[in-house]
């Protein structure tokens, strides 16, 4: 069974793409790394099943105690490309079609460490929160900028940004749709590690190894227990997002934002 009942997972299953890596980060350390940096890791359909079968795979080896996810090139995560907002936008498709892209790093067993090396934004940006652990990169920007759409948030960002970053500055983000470094971020009281760019990775490794070295069952307690109060909420958040953020498919000013967005990126 995968980590979610989704009818991407035999697809995932018999992936073979290049755009995400399953690595090996030693010591009990599996290292999943988004490497479609042409598209700065764009959640094309490629990507997202590479994401859903790495997992599923680091479910299954006995030998991983952790998980560390990065991305390879300048960018982290960026959310949905062009045409996939455009689809949702005019009804072709929804973003809780790929649950497993706001549930994975929440449902995995095994305590997962983000580290955010480049820019994350929109669906990007909430991805990389729900690991238990983020790493950000002073250099790197950050935004929940769904609003520069004219879109509401989904993805639970906001259930999630509230618990993660604090009310005051989750709103402050989903509202303006701005993009913060991480050095502005570390200056606002985010409770995550930011440090230079060229050492998120190892920060991120060198966490994650020190947690595969305790013992593995009280790990995986722990990641339930920690990740328990989220899941039982997450539903209703995306429901609710979800109600709300399709009023907004109707107004034109949105459209024509998005339809601006896919003609310039097309």
């Amino acid at each position: 069974a995968g980590l979610i009942e989704t009818a991407f997972d035999e697809r995932a299953r018999r992936w073979r793409g290049e755009t995400v890596a399953l690595e090996s980060g030693g010591e009990g350390v599996a290292l999943v790394v988004l490497k479609d940096a042409r598209n700065r890791n764009m959640f094309t359909e490629d990507l997202s099943l590479g994401i859903l079968a790495a997992f599923q795979a680091i479910v299954e080896d006995p030998s991983f105690r952790v998980a560390v996810i990065t991305g390879e090139g300048p960018a982290f995560a960026m959310g949905g490309s062009p045409q996939a907002l455009s689809d949702i936008v005019e009804g072709r498709m929804s973003y809780t079609d790929f649950p497993f892209l706001y549930e994975c790093l929440l449902r995995c067993p095994l305590p997962v460490v983000a580290a955010m090396q480049g820019n994350a934004s929109g669906a990007g940006f909430v991805f990389g929160l729900y690991a238990d652990i983020v790493v950000l990169a002073e250099e790197a920007t950050y935004a929940a900028n769904f609003m520069t759409f004219g879109l509401t948030p989904g993805f639970g960002a906001t259930m999630l940004l509230p618990e993660k970053l604090g009310r005051g500055l989750a709103a402050e983000m989903m509202l303006t749709g701005g993009a913060y470094s991480g050095a502005a971020l570390r200056e606002r009281g985010v409770p995550f590690p930011v440090v230079p760019r060229a050492r998120v990775l190892d920060h991120a490794l060198s966490t994650a190894r020190g947690l595969a070295a305790l013992p593995a069952g009280s790990l995986r307690l722990m990641k339930s227990s920690l990740a328990g109060d989220l899941l039982n909420r997450l539903p209703a958040a995306v429901d609710a997002e979800l109600s709300v953020q399709r009023k907004t498919y109707a107004f034109p000013e949105v459209r024509e934002r998005v339809s601006r967005l896919v003609t310039r990126l097309s």
